[in-house]
């Protein structure tokens, strides 16, 4: 995969490779608040409906057509949630949005972020993801080739991936005035706009490590 550094800064929506000023203190062990947490499967749903909408229909058709709930493999992001999924035509998407969204939900409860000069690290039962503020990567998102870029937007650290087409895909790491971390993954362009924000608690209890694979 292609890496190439890019100096990041100027407009608002862009973002920048060193902190704020006392910046928040995101590294730790964090535990799902489900109680505040938004339901995947609502948000899955809202991303249904606004497909739907788009293509001008009241139900499925053969771009857009529903499947039953699909258990997702326990490999990085892309595991730990199971939900309605969809599928749409490589014209208009390259890949299936549903599946692209739900591989970006950290798995489980229990989530770890590190942030240190240079990198910022994500890890869940299921493994565990690392970025490096201001570096650009070529990735995949689904079918398309995209772009991957970190940073820091405010107080926030942004994770946004933007594809060739179709919408782009942000998380963004936050604290909450009540010393809560707030994830917020937004799938947003093209017409649509899906949000999902997940709520965690400081706890002592890091992530389970993944499980050994192979033979």
């Amino acid at each position: 995969m292609a890496l190439l550094p890019w100096v990041l800064g100027g407009c608002a929506d862009q973002l920048k490779i060193t902190p704020p000023a006392h910046p928040p203190r995101l590294t730790g062990d964090w535990r799902l608040n489900e109680a505040s947490s938004g339901r995947v499967n609502v948000a899955v749903a809202d991303l249904q409906s606004q497909l739907l909408k788009l293509t001008g229909q009241s139900h499925p058709s053969p771009a857009v057509r529903a499947a039953g709930p699909t258990p997702h493999s326990s490999a990085g992001r892309s595991s730990g949630q199971q939900a309605t999924a969809i599928v749409v035509s490589a014209p208009r998407t390259g890949a299936n949005l549903v599946e692209e969204f739900l591989a970006h939900v950290p798995e489980g409860n229990d989530l770890a972020l590190r942030v240190a000069p240079g990198v910022f690290t994500q890890q869940t039962g299921a493994g565990s993801e690392q970025c490096t503020p201001g570096v650009l990567l070529a990735v995949t998102l689904g079918h398309v080739g995209a772009d991957e870029i970190c940073g820091w937007n405010g107080r926030a650290f942004v994770v946004r991936i933007k594809p060739e087409y179709g919408p782009t895909l942000t998380e963004r790491y936050a604290l909450a005035p009540t010393g809560e971390l707030v994830l917020t993954l937004r799938l947003a362009g093209g017409g649509l706009d899906v949000r999902l924000v997940r709520r965690y608690r400081r706890t002592s209890r890091p992530p389970p490590s993944p499980l050994p694979t192979g033979d």
